[in-house]
């Protein structure tokens, strides 16, 4: 999706949007999404990022190729006009049989690490909505035994109501559900980092209040985490929870990829697909 300097693109997972202010170190064979915005545009262009995603999640990054542009996405974001909607997968079967709302303050921690803050400190606001799209078993290799195994898993719909560094892996860590992958946070299967090839954390839409008459436009980036997932009787899945597919809603195709690959051989679309909403909230 691009529209009047404001561009809608895919994030691999794994790869940084930017080298940091003054380093020039790169990994082996890396790219940046800035990388493939100066490959794209015109050598005057520069790019800004209106929202940011961490290295280690995919998803709808929106980028603005101006400075007017620039200025328009980073206010709506500030403005929380923004709707943001994110797929995890976690570690266990959260109970949770409607959407739940976590409220817990946020503060640094150890290194670029984050905590939730305890009673006397002050911490960051942070609120996060959650629901369990599905519950079922996630499988996982373990090469020195020849064997498969699986732990209990869910997938989750977050809408990210504040925009904190960490701030839903954090959340859903201090609920007893950390994400899928996330070492950081306690997302480790048997405690192994070579158990998961990825962070399962996927920004999977944006609602944008940028079509006609205020109308929100949606920009979707569907990933493949249900299909992760092995399927269990329901029964299993907890008293009351039922066992529900991912809506169809969450499905829709993104635009054609266009060359630029990082290491893991994931693409990154000059675009993603919208779809413009009557719905003026």
């Amino acid at each position: 999706w691009e529209r009047d300097g404001l561009i809608a693109v895919h994030k691999p997972f794994d790869m940084r949007i930017d080298l940091p202010k003054g380093e020039r170190h790169r990994w082996p064979g890396e790219r940046t999404v800035a990388d493939w915005f100066e490959e794209h545009h015109p050598p005057e262009a520069r790019v800004r990022f209106c929202n940011q995603l961490d290295h280690a999640t995919s998803g709808v990054l929106l980028l603005a190729s101006t400075k007017a542009a620039g200025r328009v996405g980073s206010q709506l974001f500030q403005d929380r006009r923004v709707e943001k909607y994110y797929l995890a997968l976690v570690l266990g079967h959260p109970p949770w049989q409607d959407e739940v709302q976590l409220f817990d303050r946020l503060i640094d921690g150890d290194g670029f690490a984050r905590r939730i803050a305890q009673p006397g400190e002050v911490g960051e606001e942070a609120e996060t909505h959650a629901r369990v799209v599905k519950r079922g078993r996630w499988p996982f290799s373990v090469s020195d035994r020849d064997a498969t195994l699986a732990v209990p898993a869910a997938l989750l719909e977050v809408r990210l109501m504040t925009g904190r560094r960490h701030q839903i892996r954090v959340q859903l860590a201090a609920a007893g559900h950390p994400i899928l992958g996330d070492a950081t946070y306690g997302g480790e299967p048997g405690g192994s980092s070579a158990v998961a090839y990825r962070t399962f954390l996927h920004a999977h839409r944006l609602r944008l209040p940028l079509g006609h008459d205020g109308a929100m436009i949606e920009v979707e980036d569907p990933c493949s985490f249900e299909e992760e997932l092995e399927q269990i009787p329901e029964a299993e899945a907890g008293r009351g929870a039922a066992l529900t597919d991912l809506n169809r809603s969450l499905e829709s195709g993104s635009s054609a990829a266009s060359e630029f690959r990082n290491e893991s051989g994931d693409a990154c679309p000059p675009t993603c697909e919208t779809k413009e909403s009557a719905n003026t909230r």
